[in-house]
């Protein structure tokens, strides 16, 4: 899978006295040990070191409009998602939901991976920005999950329902679809979610 390069951090190798992006690939980046730390530590410690930081932290916040987010991290990078709302339109209900937006690569490939507990009105919303065949799986997922496929007017064309902790198999949408909704294990039956329903959001176009 493709993944994006994006700038999540910087850190600071005092062997050769420069500062590493993230984007770099991981066989070329520093393992952040104890020792690498300690070391960085002693290194910035000395007046030159500490001001080539400072000075350097002080231009990456004019130009981002703040201070940077520091991660430490390889290939499990930090992701942050966005929190958005969203409602879905039954025969006979509303129901609302609040929901992280996976709206990038490494959201995507990120997803609920690792979580232990999903609240019963929380919910991801993997957004593709267009139509196209989607593939999904369970792989390093711990939550039994309901996947709800929808087309780009918001209209829920496919429901995979209660799907297996750490599974491998694919699961696919029925065509071109603009997003997945992934809820609890369970929550389309308990709330009579079902195809051709409307699902509320920024993301899809009007009917």
């Amino acid at each position: 899978m493709k993944q994006d390069v994006s700038l999540s951090g910087w850190f600071f190798t005092p062997t050769d006295n420069r500062f590493v992006g993230m984007f770099e690939p991981a066989k070329k980046r520093p393992d952040l040990s104890i020792s690498v730390l300690r070391d960085s530590a002693v290194a910035l410690s000395s007046p030159g070191n500490f001001l080539k930081c400072l000075f350097f932290i002080m231009i990456l916040s004019v130009g981002s409009g703040g201070l940077p987010r520091v991660v430490f991290s390889d290939e499990n990078q930090d992701v942050v998602f966005e929190r958005s709302e969203l409602t879905i339109l039954t025969a006979t209900s509303s129901h609302h939901f609040r929901i992280e937006l996976a709206d990038t690569m490494a959201a995507r490939m990120r997803g609920l991976m690792e979580r232990r507990h999903l609240d019963d009105d929380a919910g991801m919303l993997f957004d593709y920005s267009k139509p196209m065949q989607i593939h999904m799986w369970m792989k390093n997922t711990f939550i039994p999950l309901d996947m709800l496929f929808i087309n780009k007017s918001g209209r829920i064309v496919r429901i995979v329902a209660n799907t297996t902790p750490f599974s491998t198999d694919v699961i696919a949408s029925p065509g071109p679809v603009l997003a997945v909704l992934e809820l609890n294990g369970g929550t389309a039956a308990r709330l009579a979610i079902k195809t051709g329903d409307k699902v509320i959001h920024d993301i899809f176009s009007s009917p």
